[in-house]
């Protein structure tokens, strides 16, 4: 059986956002010269989500991104967890298991923070909902980083 291999590939981001971060590196899988299929999900970057393939030069010996060349249909969602709630918590898995009953997973990058990744074959606007219900219930706020809803095309 082949292992998949994956590399570490940048996003440029503006340092001018609520993160402050210049850029944002993620895991991706090589799909031919220049192009990577995203292996994890963006944290901070807009526009992208799990699955979509992307463009990248060589820059300093990195692979940077420079575009997408074909979207997952994948939609990426942030959530800051209001302290003192962290994942694990009763409140935190009341509000997220049934976003995680709709095909949804998340990666964690602090205690207050994860990002969501929304497969294509998931009801949107019921995750969306339930997003909207957490938030409301003082559990986390939420932000789109990107809506793959109809965008599982070539650009």
């Amino acid at each position: 059986m082949k292992t998949t291999q994956l590399e570490k590939i940048v996003l440029i981001l503006s340092p001018d956002e609520w993160h402050g971060h210049s850029s944002e590196t993620v895991w991706a899988e090589k799909v031919g010269e220049g192009r990577y299929r995203l292996r994890s999900v963006p944290f901070y970057a807009k526009g992208l989500s799990f699955g979509d393939v992307v463009n990248t030069r060589t820059q300093d010996g990195k692979e940077v991104v420079h575009g997408v060349s074909l979207r997952s249909g994948h939609s990426t969602y942030r959530v800051f967890i209001k302290a003192p709630i962290e994942v694990g918590s009763s409140g935190f898995d009341r509000a997220w298991r049934p976003i995680q009953d709709l095909g949804c997973t998340y990666e964690r990058a602090t205690e207050h923070l994860i990002a969501i990744d929304v497969p294509s074959s998931a009801d949107l606007d019921a995750v969306y909902a339930l997003l909207e219900s957490g938030e409301a219930a003082g559990v986390w706020n939420f932000e789109e980083g990107h809506c793959g809803r109809g965008s599982n095309t070539s650009q």
